[in-house]
């Protein structure tokens, strides 16, 4: 593991996602989301107390595993104040409800033999705005699509922390399709993403750059793709699952009951989009819910 300074008192830990961290003094930090958590999570609390470096706050950015994973061991080790958005909150609270966003039902066993233990919001944050953080003021930015209201954080250094909003083009090209809860709200997101200007940024699932246009672009190229495609399915109307065999085929997703159903909740995702932007609309054939174009 490694702490890569990115500007000022702004670092990151680049560890399978990218944990951010800013420096309130030579010795106490606040961290932007903790990773997957596990023996991850363990890792990081012993990198951190190799550098004596104590944690006074953790800033969740969404309540995705891969973001608030780490959560209990970074407690349980510095007795951190959590922080996060409302709605958020819930999910970082009950990890097990997250499976929600995939099956509306209590998690089936290949989701819940890999819940992770959930932890007390502290404090609530705005959507917007300026917030003090131990003292240190940090900017909240609404990022909310990927998921229902996730934020960005910008620190003092003027480093912007984007959480899922984006990933980088080598990411994206490693990845089958992309989940976002409101795609509508995500789109949306991208493009005011393509107005900011900031000193450098950093994603989740990427690298820091003092650009992200190209990134973005690549991101919403992708969803015209994406969508284009999902539109072919329905030469005549479908349900969702027999969608799901044409995206298991076309996207080569693992036909598993884990990443079948994550990848329904992809599908699930686009499919409301484009029924809001009206290019698709719910029809019920033989009392069996379908989709067809418009």
């Amino acid at each position: 593991m490694e702490l890569i300074q990115l500007l000022g008192n702004t670092y990151y830990f680049n560890h399978i996602v990218n944990i951010g961290l800013y420096k309130l003094d030579e010795s106490n930090c606040v961290l932007i989301d903790t990773g997957y958590g596990g023996t991850l999570g363990e890792e990081l609390v012993t990198f951190l107390k190799s550098e004596n470096l104590t944690v006074k706050a953790i800033v969740n950015t969404h309540g995705h595993r891969d973001h608030m994973g780490g959560n209990k061991a970074v407690v349980d080790a510095f007795n951190a104040l959590i922080y996060a958005s409302k709605f958020e909150d819930t999910f970082i609270e009950r990890p097990d409800l997250t499976s929600l966003f995939v099956y509306p039902g209590a998690p089936f066993k290949a989701f819940a033999n890999v819940q992770i233990s959930g932890s007390q919001i502290d404090h609530i944050l705005p959507d917007n705005g300026i917030v003090y953080i131990e003292g240190t003021p940090f900017t909240i930015v609404n990022l909310a699509g990927h998921s229902p209201n996730q934020i960005g954080l910008i620190t003092p250094d003027d480093v912007f922390f984007t959480a899922d909003a984006y990933v980088c083009k080598s990411e994206l090209e490693n990845i089958k399709i992309l989940y976002s809860y409101d795609l509508t709200m995500d789109l949306a997101c991208k493009d005011e993403l393509l107005k900011m200007k900031h000193a450098m940024y950093l994603p989740t699932h990427g690298k820091p750059t003092t650009d992200l246009t190209q990134d973005v672009k690549d991101n919403i190229a992708y969803y015209a793709v994406i969508t284009h495609a999902v539109k072919s399915f329905l030469s005549s109307p479908k349900s969702l699952d027999e969608m799901m065999k044409d995206a298991i085929e076309l996207f080569g997703i693992t036909p598993r009951i884990d990443s079948y159903m994550v990848g329904r909740g992809c599908l699930a995702g686009i499919l409301s989009h484009l029924e809001r932007i009206e290019e698709i609309e719910p029809v019920f054939i033989d009392s069996i819910m379908k989709f067809r174009t418009i």
